[in-house]
């Protein structure tokens, strides 16, 4: 198995590399990452700009790696695309910071995987506690071999993994709610990245992602592409 591994927080991140650690057990593993953090980017692309890929050292020993002057998604692209590497699957992270409900929305981390099922691959998102990788370094290894045991790519091909610190069992959940209320601030007449972030969650979240991570569970949630709300479609088409 080929394996390609990216992440939103830059091509030399901790987190990037202990997955590429874990993967080289399961194939041959490339680096694509960007050249800079890229958290909070989403699926964006750099359309009608120049933008940098440079062949740079490897991560780790035998483990070809470029890094891009980019998005997550768009490294996933320039693999496929530009570089042309033979890859079956994406490994994505590890992740500096839970991607659970809405963050799914905003993460770089997904959305490089959900570009590579747009690429015809399979993809997995790996995300961690944002202070600490313990969780991740314990538990990584256990979370690879239960997904490959249980052969979980045959029933689907895109996943997203949260690792939480003191994990004590995996389970699969679906996708919970959250917002973030941003206090912005003004300096010099331009707005600032919020200093106050206050957290909410809807009352509905028992049993979701967020509920599991809170329950210290490594969850699992099988993510969709297709963003159709059928049930609302058929409705509409039987008005």
């Amino acid at each position: 198995m080929n394996i390609l591994v990216t992440n939103d927080d830059g091509y030399n991140a901790f987190g990037l590399k202990l997955l590429v650690k874990h993967a080289l057990k399961y194939g041959n593993v490339y680096v694509v990452a960007p050249k800079e953090e890229q958290s909070g980017k989403s699926h964006s692309l750099t359309l009608r700009k120049h933008y940098a890929v440079e062949k740079c050292e490897d991560v780790m020993p035998g483990v070809p790696t470029w890094k891009v002057d980019s998005t997550p998604a768009d490294c996933v692209r320039i693999a496929h695309y530009y570089l042309k590497l033979d890859f079956d699957i994406v490994f994505s992270g590890i992740n500096a910071g839970f991607n659970i409900g809405d963050d799914i929305i905003y993460s770089g981390t997904t959305a490089a995987a959900t570009e590579a099922i747009l690429c015809g691959k399979k993809a997995i998102a790996f995300s961690t506690n944002h202070n600490t990788f313990e969780g991740a370094i314990n538990k990584i290894e256990e979370v690879l071999e239960y997904i490959f045991k249980n052969k979980l790519l045959d029933c689907w091909n895109l996943y997203n993994v949260n690792i939480p610190q003191g994990a004590t069992k995996i389970v699969y959940a679906p996708q919970g709610g959250l917002h973030y209320d941003p206090k912005y601030e003004l300096a010099d007449d331009n707005l600032v990245d919020p200093k106050a972030i206050v957290l909410w969650t809807r009352l509905d979240n028992k049993g979701s992602d967020i509920d599991m991570i809170f329950k210290k569970y490594i969850v699992i949630t099988p993510l969709l592409t297709d963003r159709t709300n059928y049930m609302i479609l058929e409705k509409l088409n039987n008005q």
